[in-house]
C-alpha cells in the first residue's frame, strides 16, 4: 500500500456541568458561517470563536491600537473559509480543559454595539451569539451545531464535520477527509487502533488525508522499515500508521 499511496502523496452549548469561570475546554459542536465550519471552543458554556478568524468569513476585524478596540463588521468580500484543519470533538473528549481564557482591556465592538471578550495565547475572543448584532444565529440541537446565516452572502452546501481529533496525542482523525464508517477501536500496547472499512477507501481521499496530517504538522515517512502495504507519519514523540488489514482499514496512534 506503500507504493499505492505514495501515487497520490456559541452559543447555545447544553450542558448540566458546572465549570470554572473562563476555563476553555474542547466541545463537540461546530459553528458555520453560511455552511462554511470554524473553529470553536467551549467557554464558560457558550459557543465562542476568534475574532480574527471571523476574517474568512465575510467579517471585517479591524484592530485600534491607540484605543485598544476591536470592530467587527460585514466586510464587501464574499466567505472563504479556510483551510485549516476545523477540529470538533468527540463527545468523550468534549469539555476537556485545553487553556484558560483571561480578562482584557480590549474593547470589542460588533457592528458598533459593546461585546463581552476574552484574551485566549494574546488573541481575541467573543461568543458566537453576539454576531446575531449582523446576521442571524440559529442552533440545531440533532447536528449539534450553530448555524450563522449572513443573507447577502455566498451559501456553499452543508457538509457535516465529523467527530474527528484523538485527544490524547492530537491526531486529526480520518473522518475528517473521508466519508467512511469507523467499525470500531481497541487500546494496544502502545496506543489506539482505529478501524474503518477499508473497502470504501479511495485514492483521493487517502491522499486528502495525508495532505491533513502535513498540515497539522506530521512528517509522511518515506523509511525503507515501513512495510510496503503501510504509511506512516511522525511528530515529535508521536507516531501514526495508516494500513489494512485485510478489508479492514486501520489508523494506529502511538
Amino acid at each position: 500500500m506503500k507504493k499505492f499511496f505514495s501515487v497520490l502523496i456559541f452559543v447555545f452549548l447544553i450542558s448540566t456541568a458546572v465549570y470554572a469561570q473562563n476555563e476553555v475546554r474542547t466541545t463537540d459542536i461546530c459553528a458555520y458561517i453560511n455552511n462554511y465550519p470554524i473553529s470553536t471552543y467551549n467557554l464558560n458554556n457558550q459557543t465562542a470563536v476568534y475574532a480574527s478568524a471571523l476574517k474568512n468569513y465575510g467579517f471585517n476585524v479591524e484592530w485600534n491600537a491607540n484605543e485598544r478596540r476591536v470592530d467587527i463588521t460585514l466586510s464587501d468580500k464574499q466567505i472563504s473559509g479556510t483551510d485549516d484543519a476545523v477540529y470538533r470533538f468527540d463527545k468523550s473528549d468534549a469539555g476537556k480543559v485545553v487553556s484558560a481564557a483571561s480578562d482584557t482591556d480590549i474593547v470589542t465592538y460588533v457592528n458598533g454595539k459593546k461585546t463581552e471578550s476574552f484574551n485566549i495565547n494574546g488573541y481575541t475572543v467573543i461568543y458566537v451569539s453576539a454576531l446575531k448584532e449582523l446576521a442571524s444565529v440559529a442552533w440545531d440541537g440533532e447536528k449539534r451545531v450553530a448555524n450563522i446565516t449572513i443573507p447577502s452572502k455566498n451559501m456553499k452546501d452543508f457538509e457535516f464535520v465529523p467527530y474527528k481529533y484523538d485527544f490524547e496525542i492530537e491526531v486529526p482523525m480520518l473522518e475528517n477527509t473521508v466519508d467512511v464508517k469507523r467499525i470500531g477501536a481497541e487500546k494496544c500496547d502502545d496506543g489506539m487502533i482505529y478501524k474503518y472499512d477499508g473497502e470504501k477507501i479511495y485514492l483521493e481521499q487517502v491522499a486528502k488525508y495525508i495532505t491533513l496530517m502535513k498540515n497539522n504538522g506530521f512528517i509522511c515517512l518515506d523509511d525503507p522499515s515501513v512495510p510496503e502495504d503501510e504509511v506512516a507519519f511522525k511528530k515529535g514523540a508521536h507516531s501514526v500508521v495508516l494500513y489494512l488489514d485485510g478489508s479492514v482499514l486501520c489508523l494506529k496512534l502511538s
